[in-house]
């Protein structure tokens, strides 16, 4: 799966002076600032800190720069891809004509756009569901309401063509590789049917909307954006 990791890292501040009397305040805003928000250095977007120590006795200031330098070291939870081919799952919570919303691991939320999924299936006005063109031996029914993120991933059939996509329905998926684009946004490729069908990609980043990939008939699978967040966060950008 898509790790969540503990790493204890050192960080290089650069304060300004309105915060000579407030550092605590001062370090805990410019630390803030680095949550999802993906991180080149550390290979991944961290989600939370934890357990912040002042290195430095006092702060310096160089030449006629009047913002004051320290370091510090804290714990940081980082979301990362550790290894090729890891399998994430992700909870149907919207479906709407325009697109199928995602919870990502309990945290991530996704948006798959329908312009990636008119290929197989078609939306359903009435229902308001999106129901896939060709029905075969190889669809299920896809009434996993019921089942556990842990039950999905750990199932026989982890990848599968669900015959309707409705809320509440788990998706997953496998990631196999990663390209970094901006600290708002990387490229995540994946796919969901056997291991020599990798065509599809999934993008994670910012919260404007984006529309990347094949969207031909032999795609076996989603384009999607992920937007950096907590379910709770009013704005992650």
């Amino acid at each position: 799966m898509l790790d969540f990791v503990e790493v204890r890292v050192p960080i290089r501040l650069h304060l300004p002076p309105i915060f000579s009397s407030r550092l605590q305040v001062g370090v805990l805003q410019y630390i803030h600032q680095l949550l999802l928000k993906y991180n080149a250095e550390l290979q991944g977007i961290p989600v939370a800190i934890n357990k912040i120590s002042v290195l430095d006795p006092c702060a310096v200031i160089k030449y006629d720069n009047p913002y004051f330098h320290l370091s510090v070291m804290a714990d940081l939870t980082l979301w990362r891809i550790s290894t090729p081919n890891q399998l994430t799952c992700g909870e149907i919570n919207k479906i709407s004509g325009d697109h199928v919303g995602l919870i990502m691991l309990g945290t991530l939320n996704a948006s798959i756009p329908a312009s990636s999924l008119r290929s197989a299936y078609f939306y359903e006005i009435f229902s308001k569901k999106w129901i896939r063109l060709n029905v075969n031996d190889e669809c299920i029914d896809g009434e996993m309401g019921n089942m556990t993120e842990d039950h999905i991933l750990e199932a026989e059939k982890k990848i599968f063509r669900p015959k309707q996509l409705e809320i509440g329905q788990k998706l997953s998926f496998y990631v196999d590789g990663m390209t970094f684009i901006s600290e708002d946004q990387i490229s995540l490729t994946g796919y969901r049917q056997a291991a020599s069908s990798k065509n599809t990609k999934f993008y994670n980043g910012s919260n404007s909307a984006q529309t990347r990939g094949s969207n031909s008939a032999q795609t076996r699978g989603f384009n999607s954006v992920l937007n950096y967040g907590f379910r709770n966060s009013v704005k992650t950008g």
